[in-house]
């Protein structure tokens, strides 16, 4: 006499042209060993030889009214049954009988991304559903219609909030002698340049950052517009459009910052704010003047220019030397992502405030309140009161989150300019959430911490007082809180809000 064993066992179908509705993620079996199922004849609606266990189960989870089989080793029989095991007193006709198999289907499914019937939308969308996800290929649907179209791609979920999905990886025709004629990007994406290149078109997802190949572009659009550029020759930029969108083949302004430096920080310029679509052989990333101030350009001919990847943005062969395997990599997701790791997490928060006289913003009676202990010039002047728990002085920690709910989100890279160190100077700022928006593009490059007659820190564009984004005024008797996300030091804050207030976290770069 054998034992009765019981345990779970999953059969996946790929036969999908077979598969009733309701399989087609795979099935799920309890397996109860030398366990035969009494059933009344009205539950049995096929009988037949079968040669194994696995063919049996797969006949099973192949027809949507089968809820239960019985399967005997000896001689090799299966027998397919109804709902009939569901009752209360079913549990009382499980017979103990050497070489049988109970299987009864369970109601869990394969996880969403797993398989071509369960794929999902984008990287992004199995991500909200999934928080947990792993970095990794998953299957998607970018036009959301039949699951016929569906494929493999690779889902980066780390990077600055993650939910990326992977559209481009490329490599160099010439790495090593860079800014030669003979060097261009490959393979090249199916993308409208009007001059076109001589290297290989790709149209197939890549399943990882070296495998080079390109996501057909009419498909860029549908899973977004913010991009995540990567290099391991330069630094990394996450991009949302203004005026100017990569996936919409848009020449105009875009709103950069940098992810990850792979260059020396002091080399590295702040990142591009312009892109265009068609320069000869493929699109640039630049600031003013574009080939004097580039920061990646894609081009794919081999007989004349060369894929700028300068950390400055000024167009040289700046690119990190003597990389092994030198390549790079496109991501999109939806622009304006706030995940529950708000741009990758890792946040301390340190100063939360509320304002003195919201309800009049622009008086001089408002202000910030509680302020921190910073060391502001004007510091005897200022009425609200201080919390030194938890303190700002803490010189190991670089980049600031601001948050608001009566301004935009803002995530700030030090360049020579740093909250923490108090040090004016420029910085690099990108808008992470748009509380007032999304037409809202304008960002700060300045911080000023002590600003002739000022009561608290600033930072601000180029000409300060009228191009401020955040003025954390502690006065009530002077100036006003300005959270413009116009960057105009005017009252435009977002208004008729319930206890409005913001607050800094700060992390490790």
């Amino acid at each position: 006499m054998f034992p009765q064993v019981e345990y779970l066992f999953a059969v996946v179908l790929f036969s999908a042209s077979k598969t009733t509705e309701g399989a087609e993620n795979g099935v799920f079996f309890q397996i109860k060993e030398n366990t035969f199922f009494s059933y009344r004849e009205e539950s049995l609606f096929w009988s037949g030889e079968t040669d194994s266990l696995l063919s049996c189960s797969v006949l099973c989870a192949r027809q949507a009214s089968c809820r239960s089989a019985n399967f005997l080793e000896n001689p090799g029989l299966c027998y397919l049954l109804g709902g009939e095991m569901q009752t209360s007193s079913a549990s009382e006709r499980l017979l103990k009988r050497d070489g049988s198999f109970y299987l009864t289907k369970q109601n869990t499914s394969l996880p969403a991304g797993s398989n071509q019937h369960s794929a999902v939308t984008s990287c992004q969308t199995l991500l909200k559903q999934s928080p947990a996800t792993s970095t990794g290929v998953y299957w998607i649907d970018p036009d959301g219609g039949s699951k016929a179209n569906a494929f493999k791609a690779y889902c980066d979920m780390d990077t600055n909030g993650g939910g990326w999905t992977l559209v481009w990886s490329y490599s160099f025709t010439n790495y090593t002698h860079f800014n030669d004629d003979s060097n261009a990007i490959t393979p090249r994406p199916n993308w409208p340049v009007i001059i076109k290149g001589n290297v290989p078109i790709s149209t197939i997802s890549p399943l990882n950052d070296t495998d080079y190949n390109a996501m057909n572009f009419s498909l860029w659009k549908t899973l977004g517009r913010q991009i995540l550029i990567k290099s391991n020759i330069n630094n990394w930029l996450v991009c949302q459009p203004v005026t100017g969108s990569l996936v919409d083949w848009q020449k105009g302004d875009i709103n950069c910052t940098i992810t990850n430096y792979v260059a020396d920080r002091g080399e590295s310029a702040s990142a591009p704010s312009k892109f265009s679509p068609n320069i000869n052989y493929g699109p640039m990333f630049h600031s003013k003047g574009r080939w004097n101030s580039s920061f990646y350009y894609f081009n794919s001919y081999t007989g004349k220019y060369w894929p700028t990847h300068d950390p400055s943005g000024k167009n040289r062969p700046n690119q990190k030397k003597n990389v092994l395997d030198p390549h790079g990599n496109i991501f999109i997701r939806a622009e304006f992502i706030v995940t529950w790791k708000t741009s990758g997490g890792s946040w301390t928060l340190v100063l939360s405030y509320s304002f003195t006289k919201y309800s009049h913003f622009r008086e001089r009676s408002n202000a910030i309140t509680p302020r921190t202990n910073w060391p502001v010039w004007f510091y005897m002047y200022m009425h609200v009161p201080v919390s030194a728990t938890p303190s700002l002085n803490e010189t190991d920690y670089n980049a600031i989150l601001i948050k608001s709910n009566i301004n935009n989100w803002l995530v700030c890279d030090p360049r020579n300019g740093s909250v923490v160190d108090w040090q004016e100077g420029d910085i690099n700022c990108s808008i992470i959430k748009h509380v007032i928006g999304p037409s809202h593009e304008f960002v700060p490059s300045r911080f000023s911490p002590n600003q002739n007659n000022s009561y608290g820190p600033l930072p601000c564009m180029t000409k300060r007082y009228n191009s401020t984004n955040y003025y954390f005024d502690g006065h009530t008797e002077n100036h006003r809180p300005t959270h413009d996300p116009l960057g105009g030091n005017s009252p435009n804050q977002k208004k008729n809000v319930a206890n409005p207030h913001g607050n800094i976290f700060i992390r490790v770069e």
